[in-house]
C-alpha cells in the first residue's frame, strides 16, 4: 500500500542515504497495511532522527547499511482496538525488521499503537518534544500533529534521563558479545551503537541542566556552552560530542578507526569497537549516578542504596498494577524463559527491578577484551541477582553468573520496552 505515503521531508544528509531510508519506510508501511486494516488507523507518525534529516546510513563493502530506527506511532481510530494492537504490532514489526535486515537494515522497525487522546496528552519528555517539533505524519490524517502542544524543555523530568541511561545500559550490555566477533550479523550496528551512546550521554546531561534540544546539532551547541561540575566529571565529553555528532549525521567507519585505532589493542574494527565499548562503561556509570541521585533527591547516597530508593518511588498500588499487567501480557513467555516466580510487587515493578539489576551489572564490568568480558566484584553480582526472581546456576564462575543475570534482565527489558521485539 504505497499510495498516500508522505515523503515530503529530508531523512538524511546525503541523497543516496535519504533515498535508501525512505525506501525502507515505504516498505515498512506497505507491509503493515498488508496485515492490518487501514480503516482502523487514523495515521502513522514517524519519530526519531530521520524526521529531522539526521538519519544514519553508511555505504560499505557489504552494501548500504541503514542504522536509524523506524519508530512509527500508529494512531488508532478506536481505543477498543488498542489491546489487540499491543499484541499484534510487535509481531508485525519483527517480521518487517527481519525482511529489511536482509536488505541492509541494521536496526529495527517499531509499530507503537497509541490513541489520539493519549497522543495529545503526552507529558513533557525528550520524546514528546522531538515529536512536537519534528514528528512527521507519513500516512493518514495530519491534524494530530497540528493539535499537539510543544512541551517546555525545562519541564522534562530528570527521570526521563534516568530511563534513557537505563535503556542504553540494557542495549550496551547486550551488544558486548556481538562486538567480539566481527562476522556476527549484529556487529555493524553494535559498532555504530557506541557512538549513539556517546550522544545519549550528552542528552542526559542536558536534561539534568534543563537545556535539552531535539536535534543533534542543537544538543552540541548547548553542551559546548556548559562549564560546570557535571562536565568536569566526564573528561573529554565536549570533544566526543563534536566528533560523534558528525559521525551520527554521516557515519563513516574509517573516521572512527583513524581517531581511535592507536588506543585500541587491535587497530581493526573489532579492536576499536571493543575499546569504545569499554570506554563507555565508566562514563555511563557516572551519568547513572548523577541521574539516580537527582531523581531520588539524595546526591550523597551510594548508587546501590539510590537504586533501592528508586524502586520504592512508585506507590505500592502502581507497582501492583505494573506487576499485574506484566504477568497478564507476558506470563506465557515467563513459563519458558529464564525468569521464575514468585515476584513481589513490594520490591519494585518488574521493569524497574530489571533496570536496577542492569545498572549493577554495568558497575561490575572492568572492561571488554578480544577474548572475554572482564567482570569483577562478586558482591555487586550477588546484589544484581537479588533484584530478579531468576535461578543462577553459577556455572563458569563470575562471568557465567554475570551473563545469566544480564540475559534475565534483558529478557524483562525486551518484553516490557520492546514488546518482545528487538
Amino acid at each position: 500500500m504505497n499510495s498516500g505515503i508522505l515523503l515530503d521531508f529530508r531523512a538524511a544528509r546525503g541523497e543516496e542515504a535519504d533515498a535508501r531510508i525512505k525506501g525502507f519506510l515505504v516498505e515498512s508501511i506497505g507491509a503493515f497495511f498488508r496485515q492490518y486494516p487501514a480503516e482502523k488507523v487514523s495515521c502513522h507518525v514517524l519519530t526519531g532522527a530521520m524526521t529531522r534529516g539526521e538519519g544514519s546510513c553508511e555505504s560499505t563493502e557489504q552494501g548500504t547499511l541503514v542504522y536509524s530506527d523506524y519508530d512509527l506511532l500508529v494512531v488508532l481510530k478506536d481505543r477498543k482496538d488498542f489491546p489487540e494492537a499491543q499484541v499484534v504490532f510487535p509481531r508485525m514489526a519483527r517480521a518487517v525488521s527481519d525482511t529489511l535486515r536482509e536488505k541492509g537494515l541494521c536496526s529495527h522497525v517499531d509499530f507503537a499503537p497509541i490513541t489520539r487522546d493519549h497522543f495529545l496528552s503526552m507529558k513533557p519528555s525528550m520524546f514528546s518534544l522531538e515529536v512536537a517539533e519534528h514528528g512527521k505524519v507519513v500516512w493518514g490524517d495530519g491534524d494530530v500533529l497540528r493539535d499537539m502542544e510543544r512541551p517546555d524543555p525545562a519541564r522534562i523530568p530528570v527521570e526521563d534521563a534516568l530511563i534513557l541511561v537505563f535503556n542504553r545500559t540494557a542495549s550496551h550490555l547486550s551488544m558486548a558479545d556481538s562486538l567480539r566477533f566481527e562476522n556476527d550479523a549484529e556487529f555493524p550496528f553494535a559498532f555504530y551503537h557506541n557512538g549513539k551512546i556517546f550522544l545519549d550521554i550528552v542528552s542526559c546531561i542536558l536534561v539534568l541542566e534543563r537545556k535539552y534540544r531535539p536535534t543533534y546539532r542543537g544538543r552540541l551547541d548547548e553542551i559546548s556552552r556548559l562549564v560546570n561540575w557535571r562536565i568536569s566529571r566526564l573528561p573529554g565529553i565536549l570533544e566526543d560530542a563534536s566528533f560523534w555528532t558528525e559521525y551520527k549525521l554521516n557515519p563513516r567507519t574509517d573516521t572512527v578507526l583513524r581517531r581511535y585505532s592507536s588506543f585500541a589493542r587491535s587497530p581493526d574494527r573489532r579492536g576499536v569497537g571493543i575499546f569504545l565499548w569499554s570506554q563507555l562503561v565508566p562514563r555511563m556509570a557516572e551519568v547513572l549516578r548523577m541521574c539516580v541521585a537527582e531523581t531520588c533527591g539524595a546526591p550523597d547516597r551510594p548508587l546501590q542504596s539510590g537504586l533501592a530508593a528508586y524502586l520504592r518511588m512508585k506507590s505500592l498500588l502502581q507497582r501492583l498494577r505494573e506487576y499485574r499487567s506484566f504477568v497478564e501480557r507476558f506470563g506465557r513467555s515467563l513459563e519458558t524463559g529464564r525468569l521464575r516466580g514468585p515476584w513481589s510487587a513490594r520490591e519494585g515493578a518488574p521493569l524497574d527491578r530489571a533496570y536496577a539489576a542492569l545498572a549493577l551489572l554495568l558497575l561490575a564490568v572492568k572492561g571488554l577484551s578480544l577474548d572475554a568480558i572482564e567482570v569483577e566484584d562478586a558482591l555487586l553480582l550477588q546484589r544484581a541477582g537479588s533484584f530478579l526472581p531468576v535461578h543462577i546456576t553459577g556455572r563458569d564462575g563470575p562471568l557465567g553468573q554475570w551473563r545469566e543475570i544480564r540475559d534475565a534482565a534483558t529478557e524483562v527489558w525486551r518484553l516490557v520496552v520492546k514488546g518482545g521485539g528487538y
